[in-house]
């Protein structure tokens, strides 16, 4: 599965009908969502992304940082701690739980 998203799905998701094009990764495109003040769009966005088994654990921390930022610290928190409890050798998850 592939982290990106056809063209409809990120236009219906932001709200830009007529999107030529998505460029770019859509857990950037959340990323800068939530950093302007679109939380639920980057939301919404990131819980509607087919995530590839190898990327399970860096689509949790977009979700949690965008959790953070939309003031829901503990929830993105607890979504951290369970990859670390699921992945306890994964230098990603770990990483993840320092931030």
């Amino acid at each position: 599965m592939s982290s990106r998203l056809g063209t409809s799905k990120v236009s219906c998701v932001v709200g830009l009908p007529g999107l030529e094009e998505a460029e770019g990764n859509a857990r950037d495109l959340a990323h800068l969502l939530a950093y302007v003040g679109q939380t639920n769009s980057a939301r919404e966005l990131l819980e509607n992304l087919p995530v590839a088994e190898e990327d399970r654990i860096f689509h949790a921390d977009s979700l949690a940082s965008v959790l953070a930022l939309a003031g829901n610290v503990d929830e993105g928190h607890a979504l951290i701690a369970a990859m670390v409890s699921e992945f306890p050798q994964s230098s990603d998850a770990l990483n993840s739980d320092c931030w």
